[in-house]
């Protein structure tokens, strides 16, 4: 399928398109081979660096990996990504913090992200959406940008400049 689908390029429809990547998932379990033969890598989502610094450095290969990041909403996320998502790791202490504040949850994604970006075992990270998203403060994870910046559901882009959504 990955072949047939950089093929799909060569059609004249797509003539002055670019060459179409392809782009395969990966929980945090042995990698098929077929799998590496992908442009890039997305790994499941996981709340915890060690397991993912872990997978990596047990499946290398020569693409693009980005690894999964998703803002924990609730202790009861927590359990309904633990009975349906095989090998999620949820720490114990990331749930307690979410339950006293839901803000915890964008804090340790925010954290999550710059330690995977200082690990430079991934060329980045994806981030799984929530829907609705939670209500809190976004955490900038930049340290030349504001902690905080309002956000809703509502709101769609931010303005770290002015600490306020844009829309």
């Amino acid at each position: 399928m990955i072949d047939e689908t950089r093929a799909a390029s060569e059609d004249p429809v797509f003539a002055d398109m670019p060459a179409f990547r392809v782009g395969a998932a990966a929980g945090l379990r042995p990698l098929p081979t077929w799998k590496r033969a992908a442009d890039f890598l997305f790994v499941q989502v996981s709340y915890s660096v060690d397991a993912l610094l872990r997978w990596r450095d047990a499946h290398p290969v020569e693409l693009p990996v980005y690894a999964g990041v998703m803002v924990l909403a609730s202790a009861g996320m927590a359990r309904r990504l633990a009975a349906t998502i095989p090998d999620i790791d949820i720490p114990d202490d990331l749930v307690q913090a979410v339950e006293r504040d839901q803000a915890a949850g964008v804090e340790a994604a925010c954290d999550q992200v710059l330690q995977l970006r200082d690990s430079g075992a991934f060329a980045g990270v994806h981030l799984v959406p929530l829907s609705p998203p939670p209500r809190t403060g976004l955490v900038w994870p930049s340290p030349s940008t504001p902690r905080r910046a309002a956000f809703t559901p509502e709101t769609s882009t931010y303005s770290a400049a002015n600490a306020s959504p844009v829309h």
